[in-house]
């Protein structure tokens, strides 16, 4: 059986998802507003970089893992990494955004410049091992290994702000703090991996190639970048049409919609673990449509929590001018549940390496936003809130109906909600009793 227990899933989840928040109000208060700015800034960079690099090694690099093993797709790990890291050191320093002064002209290489290339180094080797553990269906021990390399950038952040007593810090201290700790983690986690056997040769067929994964790997990435365009774009346009203030309210409702979609996100983690395991579709297929009932259900609760809520809590927590944040998430109640019904079946699609489909689902609902956009950029002179919350929620209903009527299982035709439903609610009250 798979090491992917749901709830202690879900729990290790949400320890992560608190220690970086940590981090975050951490680096926050000693950068002040416009530090962290740039910071964030300098982290998209990053965050682009990857999701580039990804689309040669990495995008569907668990379900390459558990059919070739590890072994075989090291050389290309290392030779395509390494080529981009070279590149994306090469036009930082071009571009010169990375100087302390960019008005100046760039007369070397950036220490900053470096410290991210660092960064990214760390997290191309955690995705590595993370899509390792997920190839073994070791869901449990994969949010374990997340938890604590986001436990050690907090203990270096503490030791940073609070031991060596700085009364000032800079972004570059930061991010040495960021890498150093990365390094740590990457250590003892190979040292896991070492004994974990995974760098060994599986023993099967060395014959069959695995050039093919080259055209699977960008297909999948394509995808996810046109999911994360759904995910983003109205905070893009928030900023643009709303200004600034706008942009940072809805930047915070995302985020605590990001943590209600933890949850979702973990049963379809689990769905993708197993689905790899598990090799009869009619198997695969009824674990999906059980863990699609799983997800409804506790993403409707969570969202009942934040109901109940009192407004205070969030704008003392965020600040007075955050008010209108405990409005928007309840606003963006359709796309939240949206989320939680295809989270499931698009970890299926990709276990399933269906990436072409994905991205078809994924495109329709981008555009679907597009054309809600420019008709509100046409037609609506003072753009409010309303109006790109509901783009996002029809988006996303758009993504949610495609996985659902695209899906061609063999024998459900339905989703047997109802009987998943009371099968659950069986489990829980025996689990109550005990």
């Amino acid at each position: 059986m798979a090491n992917d227990r749901p709830i202690e899933s879900y729990i290790w989840q949400i320890i992560k998802a608190g220690l970086s928040l940590t981090a975050v109000i951490l680096y926050s208060q000693v950068l002040g507003a416009a530090g962290r700015g740039s910071l964030s800034i300098y982290l998209l960079y990053v965050q682009v970089f990857l999701m580039t690099n990804e689309m040669f090694v990495g995008s569907a690099l668990a379900n390459w893992i558990s059919k070739f093993g590890l072994r075989r797709f090291l050389p290309r790990i290392f030779l395509v990494s390494t080529l981009m890291l070279f590149l994306g050191g090469l036009l930082g320093s071009y571009l010169n955004i990375f100087s302390v002064d960019p008005t100046k002209a760039n007369t070397g290489f950036s220490p900053i410049l470096g410290l991210l290339l660092a960064w990214s180094l760390v997290l191309i080797l955690q995705n590595v091992a993370m899509n390792y553990f997920q190839s073994r269906g070791d869901i449990v021990e994969k949010n374990k290994w997340l938890v604590g390399f986001e436990g050690l950038k907090v203990v270096g952040l503490l030791i940073l702000i609070f031991a060596l007593a700085k009364s000032v810090v800079y972004i570059d201290q930061i991010l040495m703090v960021l890498v150093f700790s990365g390094i740590l983690w990457v250590i003892v986690c190979t040292m896991r991996l070492i004994s974990l056997g995974a760098f060994l040769m599986p023993n099967t067929s060395h014959e069959e190639s695995i050039g093919y994964t080259w055209n699977e790997g960008m297909w999948a990435q394509i995808g996810q970048i046109v999911l994360f365009f759904i995910y983003r774009i109205p905070l893009f346009v928030a900023a643009r049409w709303m200004g600034d203030a706008a942009a940072g309210i809805l930047a915070n409702a995302l985020l605590v919609i990001d943590t209600i979609w933890i949850y979702a996100n973990t049963m379809g983690t689990i769905i993708h673990g197993r689905a790899l395991q598990f090799v009869d579709p009619e198997k695969q297929e009824e674990i999906t449509l059980r863990f699609t009932v799983f997800s409804f259900w506790g993403t409707l609760g969570l969202i009942g929590a934040v109901v109940l809520l009192p407004n205070s809590l969030f704008t003392w927590v965020f600040g007075a001018e955050f008010y209108q944040m405990k409005s928007l998430v309840i606003q963006s109640a359709p796309g939240i549940i949206a989320l939680a019904l295809f989270a499931p079946f698009g970890n299926l699609f990709h276990a399933r390496n269906q990436f072409k489909k994905l991205l078809q689902h994924h495109a329709l609902g981008l555009g679907m936003m597009v054309l809600i956009l420019i008709w509100i950029y046409l037609r609506i002179e003072s753009v409010r809130f309303t109006h790109l919350i509901w783009s996002w929620n029809l988006a996303l209903s758009v993504v949610m109906l495609a996985h659902i009527y695209g899906r061609k299982f063999i024998k459900k035709r339905n989703l047997n909600f109802i009987l998943n439903t009371l099968l659950i609610y069986r489990l829980f009250r025996k689990k109550i009793r005990l």
